[in-house]
């Protein structure tokens, strides 16, 4: 009877330490994630197919700023900051006001490829927007 009592805490600790060293795990990807995409966001982005957008560029800057550009339009040039938290991108255009942020998701970042996904206010999620990093494809 006592073996049985010892294997049944053994048993038990094993669980205990196991769920807990899962969830710290969990949050530790969580948090480098975070980092990942604030550092790999960064540099040129080129829309990877034609769309009904203006702009066919997007450039995000170390100092947290960005800039909409276009190579059919010289003089279109809309800009703002931006900031991320976990896998959301958070853009305040300059000619918005100051409380004003538009939240799109990052679907997937990485050194050659940016997918982002609009939120909508209604909970609603728009269509995937693809990017290339400039001088990532030749």
């Amino acid at each position: 009877m006592k073996q049985l009592k010892n294997i049944s805490v053994i048993i038990l600790l094993t669980a205990v330490f196991t769920c807990l060293v899962a969830c710290s795990s969990d949050n530790e990807n969580k948090e480098e994630e975070g980092t990942n995409y604030k550092s790999l966001i960064i540099g040129k982005w080129k829309l990877y197919y034609e769309s009904n957008y203006i702009h066919t560029h997007v450039e995000f800057k170390k100092s947290g700023t960005f800039s909409y550009t276009s190579i059919h339009d010289y003089y279109y040039e809309e800009h703002g900051e931006y900031k991320i938290e976990d896998n959301y991108l958070y853009m305040h255009f300059s000619d918005e006001p100051h409380d004003d942020w538009s939240i799109i998701k990052i679907v997937n970042l990485n050194n050659t490829m940016l997918t982002l996904q609009e939120l909508y206010e209604d909970g609603e999620c728009g269509k995937e927007i693809v990017y290339v990093k400039e001088g990532s494809l030749k």
